[in-house]
């Protein structure tokens, strides 16, 4: 999962941030703005000059404004995380015991 905001260009470090200012809003002309610039190599392939742009958008005749995006899969993402956690916390806390 990205560390970028899904509906403007925040780093995960800004939009965290309880009360953050918005960010400026993707456009399919930003993304593509993006891929173009890393293609014609005028910007280096960083995390931080993709901002989570790893590819052309698929569909780019639909505005970002107007996707749905799935809770389900963020649900699903956090419960993930959750379980991880869990599962890191026993590891670190539980006796291993061998098998005799």
């Amino acid at each position: 999962a990205s560390s970028w905001c899904n509906w403007c260009m925040l780093s995960k470090k800004e939009w965290s941030k309880c009360g953050h200012t918005k960010g400026e809003p993707w456009s399919i002309g930003k993304i593509e703005s993006i891929r173009t610039q890393v293609e014609n190599k005028a910007i280096i392939e960083t995390s931080g000059n993709l901002k989570g742009c790893t590819q052309r958008p698929l569909i780019d005749s639909v505005p970002i404004e107007n996707f749905i995006l799935c809770v389900l899969h963020i649900v699903i993402g956090m419960g993930n995380t959750l379980i991880d956690a869990f599962l890191e916390w026993i590891e670190e806390r539980v006796e291993k015991i061998g098998v005799h």
